[in-house]
């Protein structure tokens, strides 16, 4: 059985120009279990400029958006169908820095989003082609955004209802290897905006050199009983390094409600390498704070 039935999401797809510059996003909306809308949206990369390797692989050249509104235009328009929705993408780690990267770039806020899901851990970590293929979804005009939205929408459908893959050697496939990992690989987590840049420039300046963060460096994950970035420049006064990744080099990880899954992966296979990282929760960390502060 899947873990949880999704009846209302947003599927989305970015192609971009280059890099991380999207040049058209796709929507794709489900309610009630079922699509009720798809739609498509250009958006004119800064300067128009555009990557030749990207343009073989979507076919949208610069003249298909010499006169397409700038991402912050777009963004008025999508950003009812984003905020406050759970958003699904067919490897969402890409979709999902474009977004930010986009948003980023134009000094736009960070939406709060509901919730996160990557449509490809469910299928084996196959691409959209293969994966519609396997479950019968016909995917007419691949890496056209509209598209490529609806059929990620319509394989997460097929998935969480239990559709049958049309091939049966990939239905084995399925059955035998993916569905176990179903419960794992399923992430409904909450979406938090990245921590401020002012707070991850270390100060010694007014830092006790007895509390444990000082001259340390130190990851924050989750969700906290304080503002992410209030915790991160409390950190910060204390003289820690604050990091937005785990490395070898990390001496704290400081966890929260709803880490991020990434985080937590690194931090555990490095925990068991050997690295002395320390995990530190809530309760232990207001004991530390209110100790030091």
């Amino acid at each position: 059985m899947f873990p949880v039935i999704l009846y209302d999401f947003v599927a989305i797809d970015f192609e971009t120009a280059h890099s991380r510059v999207p040049c058209q996003i796709g929507i794709a909306v489900v309610e009630k279990g079922e699509i009720t809308e798809t739609r498509s949206f250009l958006i004119q990369p800064p300067d128009n400029e555009y990557s030749p390797y990207t343009i073989k692989i979507h076919g949208i050249t610069p003249d298909m958006t010499a006169n397409a509104p700038l991402f912050p235009e777009v963004w008025e328009q999508i950003k009812p169908y984003i905020e406050n929705r759970v958003i699904v993408a067919h490897n969402l780690q890409f979709d999902l820095s474009v977004l930010i990267e986009s948003l980023k770039y134009y000094d736009i806020p960070l939406p709060r989003i509901a919730g996160l899901i990557d449509s490809m851990g469910f299928c084996g970590n196959e691409s959209l082609s293969n994966a519609c293929r396997h479950y019968g979804i016909i995917i007419d005009h691949h890496h056209d955004g509209e598209c490529d939205a609806r059929c990620c929408a319509e394989l997460l459908l097929a998935v969480m209802f239990g559709n049958s893959c049309t091939d049966s050697a990939e239905n084995d496939y399925e059955s035998n290897r993916q569905y176990s990992k179903k419960e794992s690989v399923y992430k409904d987590y909450e979406y938090h905006a990245p921590i401020d840049k002012s707070a991850m420039k270390q100060d010694l300046t007014n830092a006790n050199p007895d509390n444990p963060f000082y001259n340390k460096k130190v990851v924050i994950t989750g969700v906290f009983r304080q503002d992410r970035n209030e915790l991160a420049h409390i950190i910060q006064s204390m003289g820690a390094k604050i990091n937005a990744n785990i490395s070898t080099q990390t001496n704290y990880v400081i966890i929260g409600e709803a880490p991020g899954p990434a985080k937590m992966d690194k931090m555990n296979a490095l925990i068991e390498e050997g690295w002395g990282i320390k995990e530190i929760y809530q309760d232990e960390l207001d004991e530390i704070l209110s100790k030091y502060n």
